[in-house]
């Protein structure tokens, strides 16, 4: 009840005290007088033209909005600024909208602002000087968009610098961050526009290569334009646009398009009804205290499952991206790898069957020289060397055999019915002899019954023997068991296995970049980094989940999730 008392009070605080509340409602256009209007045809989202060829964007919704203040209809007609000026000076239009101050006092119009520009300045990553002023800018080598605002407010104040004029903004920031330029300026209404097309550069090159360094202060004004000599047009202008002022439809118009409104002037014209704003916020911010807290809550949560959404999307990005690399350069690795072990075998047998001449050489005439080397130190080391190659060309081969099982997309379809308990105790079975060789125990753990899933069994197996390796290679006493279970989880309807270590454990720092191709803590001990990577892929394209549970100097639990088929 008092909430509703309170609203009923601010309801009739507005109707008394709010100037013209009654009466500045939305007015009826009069048919007979008609205001035509130009703008730019290509100037998103300020001006534009829609896929249905209809005028849009924020000055267009702005003018509409005018006209039903000042009781007109409108007509909106865009084109380039060039013609729309002609234009205007033919009387064929009435109001240039999307002008900036500096046009306007250019061409000796009529104008009156509703919002600021801001000349922002950028320069590329690591060169970011602080500049706030034209000054800071001469003897500079700078971008600004053709026929635009800075380009206008240069030439009026005639700015000498080495000056290149390009067609778009995009356009200068590429520039910027390719070329030897210094910085590149132009004007920007919308801080929601600018950040788009910083993040738009940032992903098209991989990284920020372009930072803002400062802005040009003062701001400039930006409004609409008319003939001086149009009196009675210019009177209604101004009354529009402070009745749009007043209540608050202007800021409505710029958030849709543009974004939140910062200007200092729509503050500075609130001023009037100031005290009975901040009456009623008070009282309103006492209401809603809770729901705020809940709020942030809730914002809190999505917060955190965007960020755990995005980092998945990240890392589906960046194996998409090897996947692409690796299948185009693995099978120009593998030949020439494969050449150099088939004649490494050659040249080994070659030397054997000449050892015995050479030696009776030394026997003979005592040490001498073979291919710039000393006998006595080839006939040592001559088993090493051949050992070596044949284990780097060897190393190398592996490497590409992972490369090219990481790159593959799942030749087999994934339409086999599998049982994981099946799969596990296979896939232990496979690797007995290595587990024997490293003094490794799994003890196996299965549920009954559980249910089957829709797979491939062979490139499950491929995922356990992964975990199973890694698992042993983890321990730092060889007398570690490793533990292998499956179970059947009802709730989400799920195959899970789950393989635990009690060795070394991996740091929370690190758990992030366990599925990060190439990312290995066993780099030393011939590990590529591929084998998790691969294993995360596999349980993607089976529509699964993988996870890890880790601490230092405890142990490591990795669980593979799958869903169950249905009715099974």
């Amino acid at each position: 009840m008092p909430i509703v008392l309170f609203f009923l009070l601010l309801l009739s605080l507005q109707i008394v005290y709010l100037p013209g509340f009654s009466t500045q409602g939305e007015k009826v256009s009069n048919p007979h007088q008609t205001v035509i209007a130009g703008g730019s045809s290509s100037n998103p989202p300020y001006e534009f033209l829609d896929e249905n060829v209809e005028p849009q964007g924020y000055n267009v919704e702005l003018i509409r909005a005018l006209a039903r203040e000042m009781g007109l209809s409108v007509d909106i007609k865009l084109a380039n600024p060039d013609k729309n000026l002609k234009l205007l000076r033919q009387r064929e239009i009435s109001i240039l909208e999307g002008v900036s101050e500096v046009y306007a006092r250019k061409h000796d119009l009529f104008f009156y602002p509703h919002t600021e520009i801001h000349q922002n300045i950028f320069a590329k990553t690591g060169d970011n000087y602080p500049v706030n002023s034209l000054e800071g800018l001469k003897g500079k080598k700078i971008l600004v968009t053709k026929g635009g605002v800075t380009d206008k407010y240069l030439e009026l104040n005639e700015f000498k610098a080495n000056v290149t004029l390009v067609n778009t903004r995009a356009e200068a920031l590429s520039k910027l961050a390719l070329n030897d330029y210094d910085y590149a300026v132009f004007a920007n209404i919308s801080t929601r526009d600018l950040e788009r097309q910083l993040m738009f550069l940032e992903k098209l090159y991989g990284r920020s290569m372009v930072v803002p360094a400062g802005e040009i202060f003062p701001p400039l004004q930006y409004g609409f334009a008319a003939l001086k000599e149009n009196t009675e047009l210019s009177r209604k202008l101004v009354e529009g646009i402070k009745s749009l002022h007043t209540r608050g439809v202007d800021s409505e118009i710029y958030a849709k398009w543009l974004g939140p409104y910062s200007s200092d002037e729509k503050v500075n014209t609130r001023i009037e009804v100031g005290r009975l704003i901040l009456s009623t916020l008070l009282l309103l911010i006492c209401t809603v205290t809770f729901w705020n807290r809940s709020l942030q809550k809730e914002v809190d949560k999505r917060t955190k499952e965007l960020e755990r959404q995005q980092q998945q999307l990240i890392q589906v990005d960046k194996l998409a991206s090897l996947g692409t690399l690796v299948s185009g350069v693995a099978h120009e690795i593998n030949n020439p790898t494969g050449l150099i072990l088939y004649n490494l075998s050659v040249l080994e047998r070659i030397y054997q069957t000449a050892e015995s001449t050479l030696e009776e050489r030394y026997k003979d005439e005592g040490d001498f020289s073979i291919g710039g080397l000393r006998y006595s130190m080839l006939r040592e080391e001559s088993g090493e060397v051949f050992t070596e190659i044949k284990m780097g060309a060897s190393r190398i081969k592996q490497i590409v055999d992972d490369l090219k099982g990481f790159a593959k997309k799942g030749d087999d379809e994934l339409t086999e019915k599998v049982f994981l308990n099946h799969v596990l105790f296979a896939a232990v079975r496979l690797i007995e002899g290595s587990l024997k060789k490293r003094n490794c125990e799994v003890k196996i753990s299965c549920a009954d019954n559980i249910p089957a899933f829709m797979g491939s069994s062979r490139r499950i197996e491929q995922v356990i023997i992964n975990l199973i390796i890694n698992a042993c290679e983890a321990r730092d006493d060889k007398s570690q068991t490793i533990y292998a279970r499956t179970y059947y989880s009802q709730k989400n309807n799920e195959v899970v296995l789950e393989v635990e270590d009690h060795g070394v454990g991996i740091p929370a720092d690190q758990l992030d970049s366990l599925l990060d191709p190439f990312y290995t803590t066993k780099r030393n001990e011939g590990g590529t980094g591929l084998g998790l990577s691969i294993s995360a892929t596999i349980i993607s394209e089976h529509r699964g989940k993988i996870k890890f549970d880790s601490k230092v100097g405890e142990g490591t639990k990795v669980s593979v999730s799958l869903p169950a088929l249905a009715g099974e």
